[in-house]
């Protein structure tokens, strides 16, 4: 005859197990899950700003350069005249002839037009002359060159005779000449206008004609 206790134990035919802890596998692999999903995210967030960035860096439009590489004087002449009543100092009349060499260049990977390059001549802060250059077109990621002419003839100083007379005298005469680039880039379906300055601070010998000093910068 069989003890109740060892009856109790194999009532049901099987073995009895206890579980002691699950597996991690499942919770691991999960957790590997998530973490590619979110490199991925990470991922293709960063290439879409770079692609972004990069369609804005091709079209958004850029400035033409305008550089005036050399400034060269191909006439200068002054008239001392009597003076009136009006004044005792003489009257003067400056005659000045200027060519400018400029060149544009286009960053844009589009192409760009230019209307025109308005040129004018200060001395001493007034106004001499000023002129227009004839207009083209400048290739995408390319440059041109133009020509800018000044020709100014008959203009009477009476602001700056003391020192246009000093000038004179000591064949150092001081000009600003400023060349304004109007133009237009195209950039697929719109056109972008632009209006780039350039000054140039030069000294000249009026005895000699030659341009003795240029300082040219963008403003």
């Amino acid at each position: 005859m069989k003890s109740s206790k060892e009856g109790s134990a194999n009532y049901f035919g099987y073995p009895q197990y206890t579980l002691i802890g699950g597996s991690s596998r499942s919770s691991h692999s999960r957790k590997d899950w998530l973490s590619t999903c979110s490199t991925i995210r990470i991922l293709v967030a960063a290439l879409t700003v770079l692609s972004v960035g990069g369609i804005v860096y091709l079209l958004w439009p850029i400035e033409p350069d305008v550089n005036v590489r050399h400034v060269k004087l191909t006439g200068i002449r002054i008239d001392f005249e009597e003076a009136d009543r009006k004044s005792v100092l003489p009257s003067i009349r400056l005659d000045v002839s200027l060519k400018l060499d400029l060149l544009i260049t286009n960053r844009n990977f589009f192409g760009a037009n230019y209307d025109k390059v308005f040129a004018h001549i200060k001395y001493r802060g007034d106004e001499l002359g000023e002129m227009e250059s004839t207009g083209g077109r400048v290739p995408a990621r390319s440059a041109v060159t133009a020509e800018a002419a000044l020709d100014l003839e008959g203009k009477q100083l009476y602001h700056h005779v003391p020192e246009l007379l000093v000038d004179v005298a000591n064949r150092e005469l001081p000009l600003e000449v400023v060349a304004v680039f109007f133009g237009v880039v195209e950039v697929l379906f719109f056109n972008k206008s632009e209006q780039v300055t350039a000054a140039c601070n030069i000294v000249i010998d009026p005895k000699e004609k030659l341009v003795l000093s240029q300082d040219c910068n963008l403003l």
